[in-house]
């Protein structure tokens, strides 16, 4: 049985961060190489409330739930649809954590459609394409591994949807580095959930 936990005090800390695209959003590195990427992600509780918003990802990935319940919700864009209220607009975004501003650049307007809802609970998995939009919600903490293949990886842009007037500002409070004790702690916190 692997010792996730532990694994989290090993973690590489250059990758690793708290209040990771969300305030409560944490994420320990566990490996990075050619071949793959592993995370470790504790999900704040969302009281059924999308924790980010809809967006695509540069990598397929497969997300195992640890701990808690989550779920996966899944959009569908239908770019220059007619004007009405549905209308959103896609964003680029390029992180801090990789020299990005953090700000999001509009892009195109779209009308965004949720198509479909997945509840995974602990020992569930689900996989990710890269041309699928979604984001998630929990009922409670959750504690969840990703990998990453780093041969899906796509040069398409990714995006991210907002409703119109709604593209938020950065915030200086989010992508804070994790120190010694802040993995210590969030290892401490996954013992518990797992009941350790």
């Amino acid at each position: 049985m692997i010792d996730w936990p532990d694994l989290i005090l090993r973690a590489d800390r250059r990758r690793s961060f708290r209040d990771f695209h969300a305030m409560g959003l944490n994420y320990a590195c566990l490996e990075w190489t050619g071949h793959r990427i592993v995370k470790l992600y504790e999900l704040p509780d969302t009281k059924g409330r999308p924790l980010v918003a809809p967006h695509s990802h540069r990598y397929e990935f497969l997300q195992t739930v640890l701990a808690g319940r989550l779920v996966n919700q899944v959009f569908e864009s239908e770019p220059y649809g007619p004007l009405d209220h549905h209308h959103h607009v896609a964003c680029t975004y390029h992180t801090p954590i990789s020299g990005g501003t953090g700000r999001f650049q509009a892009d195109h307007f779209t009308r965004l459609e949720h198509v479909e809802d997945h509840f995974v609970s602990a020992g569930g998995c689900y996989t990710l394409r890269t041309d699928e939009i979604h984001t998630l919600s929990t009922d409670g903490p959750t504690w969840v591994v990703t990998v990453q293949a780093q041969d899906t990886k796509t040069e398409s842009e990714t995006f991210t949807y907002f409703r119109k007037g709604e593209v938020p500002e950065p915030d200086e409070r989010l992508y804070k580095p994790m120190a010694p004790a802040d993995l210590w702690e969030m290892s401490r916190r996954l013992k518990k959930a797992l009941k350790l």
